[in-house]
Order: structure tokens, then sequence, then C-alpha cells
């Protein structure tokens, strides 16, 4: 962090370490440049920020969806490498790109977290009345590891 901190820049900059502050961050930010991953992507929506990120060869295999998904939502930029990222802000810098980004990430409403356990009810209860004299853990306990992905 020292070498980043002494690094001459033309804007006021702030180099900060691990921090359990991103709420904080957030709110203080006009939009989030960072990897594709679901966290940091969820983080940044439910704080209606638009995002930067990047997508090439070396991005995971789910941050490659989640980028697609950006992309497909217009809810931010994907570029092919942090080296264009420059590039990225300055169109994210301009009003009526900024407006857009923005107005679809404060349209998105993440409500996994309350829809999944009604899914996994739904299913396990279809499952159950389907095999009553089973539990759940005989339903799901595969009868051959050589057929489980884990």
């Amino acid at each position: 962090m020292r070498r980043l901190r002494s690094l001459p820049s033309r804007s006021r900059k702030f180099i900060g370490g691990f921090t359990s502050e991103i709420p904080y961050y957030m709110e203080l930010s006009d939009f989030f440049i960072g990897k594709a991953g679901p966290g940091s992507v969820s983080e940044a929506l439910a704080m209606r920020l638009p995002v930067i990120v990047e997508r090439n060869a070396w991005t995971l295999a789910h941050e490659r969806y989640n980028a697609d998904w950006i992309e497909e939502q217009q809810v931010g930029i994907v570029v092919s490498n942090f080296s264009r990222v420059a590039e990225a802000v300055g169109e994210m810098l301009k009003p009526e790109v900024y407006r857009h980004y923005r107005d679809k990430a404060a349209a998105i409403r993440n409500n996994a977290v309350y829809e999944i356990p009604e899914l996994l009810d739904e299913i396990l209860t279809g499952e159950a009345k389907k095999h009553k004299k089973h539990s759940s853990v005989e339903m799901f306990s595969p009868k051959s590891y050589d057929s489980v992905t884990i």
C-alpha cells in the first residue's frame, strides 16, 4: 500500500487496506469498480451503484456469467482488461450514460434471500408427497457415490 500511496496523482486518493466499512464507502461512491464476484456485484447493486467489472479468459466461470448479466441488465460496463478502466470511467462519467446505468441499477431488486427458502420448501414438500415414507435425508441421499458431483 505504501507504493500505491506514493504514486503521483492529479486527483485526491485514498488507499485503504482490509475494512469492514464497505457500506460506508459504497454510500460515498457514485459507482463500483471491481471484480464481477457475486458478493461485490450484489453489494454494489443493493446500494444502487452502477458497476465497472472485468471479464476475460482469466475471469472465473461464475464471474463471467455475472459480467454477461451486468451487460444484459445494463447496470454497468464490462471491460476486457482493467487497463481499460480509465476509458470505462470516462464513459460512466457522461451524465446521460451515468443516469442510464444508475436508473437500471436502482431498479434491480434482489429478493433471492426470500425466494430461495420458498422454492426449497416447494421442492421438499413436493418430493415428500411423492415419498411419504422416506425422510428428506433419505430422498436426497445418493444411491451411488459414482454419480454425485461435488
